[in-house]
């Protein structure tokens, strides 16, 4: 099996892992999966199709690996009480989402101390740097060379496509308050 192969049917296990957390309205931490030899988890993704059987030890190992799923108690036995973790729901929400995450793959950066006085964060696609772009675009837009009417419609065009429900539900938080800003 290919290493793209293989992706896939990670992102498989996770979007089902996930859809079963968000059925349920709990939290990642709250629900427990059995993927035991006969147990319900196991048994419902051999059934469902969803991972071949041959594949599904090695598949369960990479997860760990990766952290996407991880044991809530010891002693269980191999692959008895896994839950979900937050890496393993981002992924699968942007497998969901078809996003492309090669750049996730193989990304995790230590660093050593940090120290920031102000506001700062750290990490990838973050909220704040989204905010920051989309207000430096509102800045150019206003400073623009071009009738008051088309930066008017400009801006108009920028917040409607931030309140469209899937760019909410790309960024969320950064939206609310970037569209209040806008106008």
């Amino acid at each position: 099996m290919d290493i793209n192969q293989t992706e896939a049917l990670i992102d498989k296990l996770l979007i089902l892992l996930n859809d079963s957390v968000e059925e349920r309205g709990s939290s990642i931490k709250a629900i427990e999966f059995e993927f035991g030899p006969n147990q319900m988890s196991r048994d419902f993704v051999l059934e469902q199709k969803i991972v071949p059987e041959q594949e599904l030890d090695k598949i369960l190992k990479i997860c760990l690996a990766r952290e996407y799923i991880e044991y809530m108690s010891m002693g269980g036995g191999e692959f008895s009480s896994l839950h979900l973790t937050e890496s393993g729901q981002g992924r699968a929400i942007s497998a969901k989402l078809g996003r492309n995450r090669s750049y996730e793959l193989n990304s995790i950066t230590q660093i050593g101390p940090v120290t920031i006085n102000g506001q700062g964060q750290v990490g990838n696609n973050n909220v704040q740097n989204i905010e920051n772009s989309i207000m430096q675009l509102k800045d150019m837009i206003d400073n623009a060379d071009a009738p008051t009417e088309q930066k008017i419609e400009a801006k108009s065009c920028l917040q409607k496509f931030l309140e469209h429900p899937l760019v909410c539900s790309v960024i969320g938080g950064a939206v609310g308050g970037i569209t209040s800003n806008i106008k």
